[in-house]
Parts: structure tokens; C-alpha cells; sequence
């Protein structure tokens, strides 16, 4: 059976997930890795090495090692290195004549790739913040949730891959919107200034986005300046400080914002995850 079929009925085990900004010390001694590892560089440098090769990594990498692969690995001191990580093991579950049999087929990743595509970087960046905040929340079915989104993930990274346009017109124009935003998100911007920038009317630019990502450019702004602000606030930045650096001009609307869109007020959220 085709192993890119296969990949469709991935179940993993995760073992540890996290959204990691490293400190200065920061380093994994060389060794062999027992389970297998999914890392997405979104901020920072870093040096890693893979069976004897060594590799700089920077924001876009993402780095996949097998499970028995020998890696080290420590961070830029003048650029900290921020990154999620996946620690996890899977099967492949198929029913056949003679029922359920697993498979283990390799995933057909590189060592590091280099996410060239703002879209792809984004959305990676959205589903793995899910991801990492599901794994250390209450959620009765926070398992499920997290076998959703890694699935999810793997399906966008494997899609991109193999060339998948995505509708080429069209993403170009989520694209360049959504550069923008990234670029621009502590700053005031209205649906009309989006549209505007991608040359086209509000509603078509609401539509396609919609088609695109799933949610509207608005509410993918919001979710920009709340991943930008939660990583803010684990680098010690006062709650104030951080709601004038992702764009709010009043805290006490961002502390609600905040609440509503993570479960807690910002300053729980940073002496949860400080701990």
C-alpha cells in the first residue's frame, strides 16, 4: 500500500509537546533520540546536528528526526532560538480482509526544510500554538484535539510539499494579505486597508480567505497578535507593554481579549507557563 496513503490514518503517542524559547544555556547533549521529533523554528537561530551533519536554523526550518537518529543541538546566545516541538511515536492503522493491521511507513520528510511559503508558515504557526496550548490544558478530550491538529499539520507540511497550489490566484492574494498582517499587526488595520493591499473588494477578500484558511482575515489578525503577545509575555514583558506591541491602545481591552481567547488573564497565562 502507498505510504502517502498509509500517513492518511496516523495515530501518534505523544510523549511531550511544547512551545519552547530557549534560554541561553539551552542545549540537547548528542545522543540517540528515542521517539521521533517534529520542530518548527518560528523565531531565533539555532545549531543542530543530525547522524554527523550539521545544520544553522532559523525562522521558517522546520526539523523532523527519526526515532534512533544520533542529534545535538543548542541555541544562537545573540538570537535565542523560539520553536515548537513535537516528541511523539505512531502507527497507521488499516482494516483489511483479515482486519486491523498497523504499519509504521516512513514520513517522507528532510531532515530541515525551509518553509518558503507565508501561508504554509502561518497556518504551521496557528495549528502548532493549538496544538502546544491543548497539551497542557484541562480539556477532558484534549488527546483527540491534539491527534486533530498534528494530523493537520502533517497533512498542510506533506501538501506543500508535493507542490499543492492551494489555488494559486487566489492564495497569492491571502499571501500578501497575511505578510502584511504578520508584518504589520501592532499597528491599526481594518478589513478596508486588507482588501485595499490585495487590490480587490472587502467581500471578495472575506471569501476567499475564508476558503483558504478557514476563518476571516479579522479574526486570523487576532490570532496573530495573541500568539505574538503570549510569546511577549513567557519574555517577562509586562501585560501593558505587551498589549501597546501587538496593537491594542487600551490593556484593559486587551486583558479581556486575552481571557476570552486563551481561558485566562494575561498574567495567569505567564505564571502558568513560568513555572
Amino acid at each position: 500500500m502507498n505510504d502517502l496513503i498509509l500517513i492518511q490514518n496516523i495515530q501518534p503517542h505523544f510523549v511531550h509537546i511544547v512551545n519552547r524559547i530557549c534560554t541561553p544555556s539551552w542545549v540537547i547533549q548528542k545522543g540517540r533520540i528515542k521517539a521521533n521529533n517534529l520542530m518548527l523554528i518560528y523565531d531565533g537561530e539555532g545549531f543542530f546536528s543530525a547522524n554527523g551533519e550539521n545544520f544553522q536554523v532559523s525562522k521558517g526550518d522546520l526539523l523532523y528526526y527519526k526515532s534512533g537518529d544520533m542529534r545535538s543541538a543548542y541555541t544562537s546566545t545573540k538570537n535565542l532560538m523560539k520553536a515548537y516541538a513535537v516528541d511523539f511515536y505512531y502507527t497507521c492503522p488499516v482494516f483489511t480482509k483479515e482486519g486491523w493491521k498497523c504499519y509504521t511507513p516512513s514520513l517522507p520528510l528532510d531532515t530541515v526544510q525551509k518553509i518558503d511559503n507565508d501561508y504554509v508558515f502561518t497556518r504551521l504557526i496557528s495549528l502548532f500554538d493549538t496544538l502546544a496550548d491543548t497539551w497542557v490544558s484541562r480539556k477532558r478530550n484534549k488527546l483527540s484535539i491534539c491527534r486533530t491538529t498534528f494530523t493537520d499539520i502533517l497533512t498542510l507540511i506533506l501538501d506543500w510539499k508535493s507542490g499543492y497550489s492551494f489555488d494559486s490566484a487566489k492564495l497569492k492574494r491571502v499571501e500578501k494579505v497575511i505578510k502584511f498582517m504578520s508584518e504589520n499587526y501592532n499597528q491599526k488595520i481594518t478589513l478596508q486597508l486588507l482588501a485595499d493591499k490585495a487590490d480587490i473588494s472587502v467581500s471578495y477578500l472575506s471569501s476567499i480567505f475564508k476558503e483558504i484558511t478557514g476563518t476571516s482575515p479579522i479574526d486570523y489578525l487576532m490570532d496573530i497578535r495573541m500568539f505574538r503577545a503570549k510569546t511577549l509575555l513567557l519574555e517577562g514583558v509586562s501585560v501593558s507593554e505587551t498589549a501597546e506591541l501587538v496593537g491594542f491602545n487600551d490593556v484593559h481591552y486587551f486583558s479581556r481579549y486575552f481571557k476570552k481567547y486563551e481561558g485566562m488573564c494575561p498574567s495567569q497565562y505567564y505564571n502558568k507557563n513560568s513555572t
